[in-house]
């Protein structure tokens, strides 16, 4: 649910009842891909919507708030637009405008940690494989919480060589991640990258911190094939073993947190 509008709409992800409201309004089957963590083909999923009503009440009362947006995103003059309107969703059937948060959860920690699975344990599981999959595990369950980001900006927001790129596209890519300690920190994707082979190459399974097992394959995180200087990337997105594993070895590298 994204919120109760100005005339008393509860606005929505609906999918009705029955076969995904094929007996009427509201609702529909292709809204079913924000109700999963992350659906593999369409790359969206709850995952992008964290101030969604269930999680965002911990932060802010609105979906639209300077909490979920980050100034040097793009999306951010869109969503400033509704800052101070009193309704909880705003939207603006004329320009159609409707902006994403500027941070994503990890998707793999919102999923059961079977789903992704080392090749040593037998490697990735579709989550329509098994009836736990979509079932979030308790903060409690991370094995690494300095090490295993929670939320990421979503966006190569500063420095970026053009507009609109993912957190993953660059190696020059420094995303703010929050982890599950609580901390903050920068954290440049030459880091991450180069962890990652550290693990990858010295695993005789060819595990490395994130899996290539998904139906994204091994570019991991690229969203409409985005990519600069080889990177390849599922950092804070496709984590191996989930909320148990890690998306770093060490942040001395990055400065830390904050």
């Amino acid at each position: 649910m994204l919120g109760w509008g100005s005339n008393g709409a509860l606005w929505g992800y609906f999918i009705g009842s029955g076969a995904c409201g094929s007996y009427g309004y509201p609702g529909n089957c292709g809204n079913w891909s924000v109700y999963t963590p992350l659906d593999f083909t369409t790359q969206h999923g709850s995952f992008r919507i964290p101030n969604i009503i269930g999680f965002r009440e911990y932060v802010s009362q609105k979906f639209y708030t300077p909490d979920w947006y980050a100034e040097d995103d793009p999306e951010y003059t869109i969503a400033s637009v509704y800052f101070d309107d009193p309704a909880e969703f705003t939207y603006n059937s004329t320009t159609m405008e409707y902006a994403d948060s500027s941070f994503c959860l990890s998707p793999a920690a919102l999923f059961h940690p079977g789903v992704f699975r080392a090749r040593a344990e037998g490697g990735y599981q579709s989550p329509t494989q098994f009836a736990d999959s979509m079932r979030t595990p308790t903060v409690m369950q991370c094995t690494h919480p300095s090490l295993k980001t929670r939320m990421c900006e979503y966006g190569w927001f500063r420095d970026a060589p053009e507009e609109g790129l993912a957190f993953t596209a660059g190696l020059e890519s420094a995303p703010y991640a929050m982890f599950f300690d609580g901390s903050v920190a920068s954290v440049r994707m030459a880091d991450a990258q180069e962890q990652d082979s550290l693990v990858y190459e010295s695993s005789p399974t060819r595990d490395g911190l994130w899996t290539r097992e998904t139906p994204l394959g091994k570019y991991g995180w690229d969203p409409q094939s985005q990519r600069f200087e080889g990177q390849a990337s599922g950092f804070h997105i496709l984590t191996r073993d989930g909320i148990l594993g890690r998306d770093l070895l060490t942040r001395e590298t990055n400065g830390g947190g904050k």
